[in-house]
């Protein structure tokens, strides 16, 4: 069985490795459906560069190696600093940022949870 932390890579790994790919860019913190099904559609090869989300639930580790595990994902590059640089050195085919979305459901997530906690 392949031990799926081996598909995290350091930036200068990615860039010798993975130019021309489909880059995913989430924070990873929470994984769900509406995510999963997403980023199964983008296509194959995706690289999944794990951001710093604002308020993290999970440690960076941790969000890095959730996006290693899926199937569809064949490298992880978590980023603490603006991705920017990274991704134009990167040249991908394809850019798809789900910053946004992924925190939004997580934050919907939270309060979710926290109403059942008072109910």
């Amino acid at each position: 069985m392949l031990d799926t932390r081996l598909k995290i890579l350091s930036t200068d790994q990615a860039l010798a490795a993975l130019k021309g790919c489909t880059v995913f860019v989430a924070y990873f913190d929470i994984l769900s459906v509406p995510l999963l099904r997403r980023l199964a559609e983008v296509g194959r090869p995706v690289v999944a560069v794990v951001l710093d989300p604002p308020n993290p639930v999970l440690a960076a580790r941790t969000r890095a190696e959730l996006a290693a595990a899926l199937a569809c994902v064949e490298a992880v590059v978590p980023i603490s600093e603006d991705p920017g640089p990274f991704l134009l050195e990167l040249e991908p085919v394809n850019i798809v940022h789900w910053e946004l979305e992924d925190a939004q459901r997580t934050a919907r997530l939270i309060e979710h949870v926290q109403s059942l906690q008072t109910a």
